[in-house]
């Protein structure tokens, strides 16, 4: 069997790999069931958790928008995001033959198939999946109109999109419209810009009526990760082999190459230029989550392979070390997913029995979970508000104004993991007589992970 086969057959493996782990996923994380309640709500034509206030609203609303064409629950969610994986392989392997060979674009696309984080991310519902199969395809058409101009428009529109998935898609704006302008490509960037603004035009729009200001969510969004305690300098140093996994030594290395050899190839200077700039974006974000630099995989993936490509005179053992460290990295994602396969779960399993067993009009008393967030925007309690179905009021943050909530409230749900606010909620209910407990959920072992009492 050629290498061809093999890679393709390595590939497919993967892929499967990663659709069977949607089944071992028994929980739901808080952005999962914020995005799931958006995209129900979208239906009603309400982009927001709440009927009066734009809560959560300051989330780019492309994927809520999927979602909500009849994957608004939870297992057509994870396979749609399953499938934008897939998709992600694809374009990957096209962008990869810009400068590879047949056989490093698709050692490039195992290598992202593979990313032990992206299988992790990619069995959730989440936005990463979506993102890097955007990035490929926005990006292999950008570099594709300077050859043909009307690609540009076509850029120019998957970059916009690419912003209402995440707002970490400016970096990807930035860099297009800045290389454009270095190649004297006016035109084209004339037709990159308009046709980018008329796609976001309607969430600028959007924004104006909702915040008063046309990037007010990107404010918003700015502001609750910029008010979060800052995390260490080195720790992309501390966590690098987390968050890469065996192959982003090869994409370092690709990098350097990629820099070395700048001039043979002039889709060299936007790939190394959208390989640095998000690292140095994530060492000089004080908030720090790896997710971050795992939307921009499909440009370390193909800095890997071109690492492998330079060394020609070693190519069969360099194809052998590749498929090694694809199977390798997709077991330990396929580990990442099993390790966290019940993150949520009592969460979940509270808010259906809430939903199943509680009268429509009753009021669900809880903590609050993400208290890093202004509760202004924020979500109070997505599970019990989506899957649940049912209002949420918080534990006030003086004790002494608790008897007053208590008069609205029929029902009230302890988590026993963290963070929770405030600290008092969960022994004042076990010490009060006002509460007796209905049910209770296990997660991690703890079979009380999740309490909930009927308010007498």
């Amino acid at each position: 069997m050629d290498s061809r086969r093999i890679l393709i057959s390595i590939i497919i493996l993967v892929l499967l790999l990663r659709f069977v782990l949607i089944f071992v996923n028994e929980g739901l994380w808080w952005d999962e069931a914020v995005y799931l309640g958006l995209a129900d709500n979208i239906k009603e034509f309400r982009y927001s958790l709440s009927e009066s206030e734009p809560v959560e609203s300051f989330r780019p609303p492309l994927f809520p928008l999927l979602l909500a064409m009849g994957f608004d629950s939870i297992l057509p969610a994870r396979i749609l995001t399953w499938f934008f994986g897939m998709l992600s392989v694809y374009g990957t392997y096209l962008l990869g033959r810009r400068f590879l060979n047949e056989e490093h674009s698709l050692i490039a696309a195992a290598f992202l198939s593979s990313f032990p984080l992206l299988i992790f991310f990619g069995n959730k519902i989440l936005t990463e999946s979506l993102f890097v199969t955007l990035l490929s395809f926005s990006l292999l058409f950008y570099l594709k109109s300077f050859e043909v101009r009307r690609y540009s428009i076509l850029a120019g529109a998957l970059t916009g999109i690419l912003i209402m998935t995440r707002y970490f898609g400016l970096i990807v704006v930035f860099l297009c419209s800045l290389y454009y302008l270095y190649r004297k490509s006016y035109r084209h960037f004339l037709f990159f810009s308009l046709a980018l603004l008329i796609i976001i035009s309607p969430w600028l729009i959007f924004n104006q009526m909702t915040f008063g200001n046309p990037i007010g969510a990107m404010i918003i969004n700015y502001q609750i990760y910029s008010s979060t305690p800052p995390e260490p300098w080195y720790l992309l140093f501390k966590d690098f082999f987390y968050i890469f996994g065996p192959v982003g030594f090869l994409s370092m290395a690709g990098i350097l190459l990629i820099f070395r050899n700048i001039r043979e190839n002039r889709d060299f200077h936007i790939l190394f230029l959208l390989s640095i700039l998000p690292i140095v974006a994530f060492f000089a974000a004080g908030h720090k989550e790896h997710r971050y630099l795992v939307s921009f995989f499909p440009i370390y993936a193909l800095t890997a392979s071109y690492f492998m490509n330079y060394f020609k005179d070693f190519r069969k053992p360099l194809l052998v070390i590749s498929m090694i460290l694809v199977l390798v990295s997709a077991g330990i994602g396929a580990k990442h997913v099993w390790d966290d396969r019940e993150g949520g779960k009592a969460l979940l399993e509270a808010s259906l029995y809430l939903r199943n067993n509680t009268p429509e009009d009753s009021v669900i008393l809880s903590e609050f979970y993400s208290p890093l967030y202004p509760r202004k925007w924020s979500a109070l309690n997505p599970w019990v508000e989506y899957v649940g179905k049912r209002k949420v009021v918080l534990f006030p943050e003086n004790i002494s104004d608790m008897e007053d909530v208590l008069n609205s409230a029929d029902y009230a749900l302890i988590y026993s993991f963290g963070p929770r606010v405030p600290e008092y909620a969960a022994e004042y209910v076990e010490k009060s007589a006002r509460f007796v407990e209905v049910a209770r959920f296990s997660q991690w072992g703890k079979n009380d992970a999740v309490k909930v009492y009927r308010v007498v």
